[in-house]
């Protein structure tokens, strides 16, 4: 039992990082053909509510939500944002392999 948990585990970490590799070269590659990290961030910020689970009950929630939580949650969000901003801007300067 204790073997499968850490294969699974072995598995789930070596697939997120490939995952992330494989994200890190296709957003190098789109970057040469549009350089425009703010505009990407924008574009990920604003079709983030389409795919969100209980877009329908959003608005409710959050009106019930603690203030605090709400702001936390919003700066942390921007916080998120701008470090993409900042990642994906650096792209330009970093030589990213495209086969």
């Amino acid at each position: 039992m204790m073997d499968r948990v850490l294969q699974s585990v072995l598995l789930l970490g070596l697939g997120s990082s490939l995952a992330c590799a494989i994200s890190n070269v296709m957003r190098g590659i789109a970057l040469r053909g549009w350089n425009e990290p703010v505009m990407g961030a924008l574009a990920g910020l604003a079709l983030h509510p389409a795919f969100i689970a209980g877009k329908t009950q959003l608005l409710g929630r959050s009106r019930r939500a603690s203030p605090r939580g709400v702001w936390l949650y919003a700066g942390l969000g921007l916080c998120t944002i701008a470090a993409q901003k900042c990642l994906i801007g650096s792209m330009g300067y970093m030589p990213i392999w495209s086969g």
